[in-house]
């Protein structure tokens, strides 16, 4: 497979899985990259998918991050696995404000998370996630990191209240929502025309650094 496929099919998932953050409607996204054989169609044996990362995704990743950056979009891989890998897409101050919110940063600090630095808060969700990955079935499920919701934007409240459990959840999109789900809701649509728009343009030719930059409004 050409780095230039590899590129062009990194940058479609990044759009497809991501487009409310290249829109800034949303502090983050996150999206699961499979490494899969194209002989078999099977999840790769670990050492294709290291080499895998290490010569296409490694290279494809370095170009998405350099489009991305110039329209202030990050990204970091939270963790890499035999078939695939966990990655972040994120607006830094769009993060930022998110934590500000006093519910979430008390409750992040209740976790262990040093909210004064976004760096440290992304270097613990990534070890808590890989620290999940080691276990299985349901208390792989149970260790996973949930206050992940924080940083992708979702009602702090809606976050808690999956965490701590015991709530009747009143409707369902990119989270579970306890409290407005009116609200919630219109986000889910707000976000599923945000990612129609945004895979037509890319298909038409727009290419990544173009989409950062696009204002939310447009």
């Amino acid at each position: 497979m050409g780095s230039e496929n590899t590129n062009a099919k990194l940058a479609k998932k990044i759009v497809h899985n991501c487009a409310p953050t290249l829109a800034a409607l949303k502090p983050a996204n996150l999206f699961t990259v499979h490494f899969m054989d194209a002989r078999s169609g099977n999840a790769c044996a670990q050492e294709r998918a290291s080499r895998i990362v290490r010569e296409g995704f490694a290279s494809a990743l370095r170009s998405a991050r350099e489009q991305l950056g110039s329209g202030g979009v990050s990204i970091r891989v939270l963790a890499v696995r035999p078939g695939n890998a966990l990655v972040l897409v994120f607006r830094p101050e769009l993060v930022a404000r998110a934590f500000a919110n006093s519910r979430a940063s008390a409750y992040l600090r209740s976790l262990g998370y040093n909210v004064d630095s976004l760096d440290a808060c992304i270097a613990e969700l990534a070890r808590r996630v890989r620290a999940s990955d080691v276990l299985a079935g349901a208390e792989r499920s149970r260790a996973f990191p949930h206050e992940v919701g924080f940083f992708l934007g979702y009602p702090p409240e809606d976050v808690i209240a999956f965490i701590e459990g015991g709530s009747e959840c009143l409707c369902m999109g990119c989270w579970k929502a306890y409290g407005d789900a009116c609200s919630a809701q219109a986000c889910f649509e707000a976000y599923r025309r945000c990612v129609r728009m945004m895979d037509q343009l890319h298909e038409q030719g727009a290419p990544l650094h173009y989409l950062a930059q696009l204002e939310a409004a447009s």
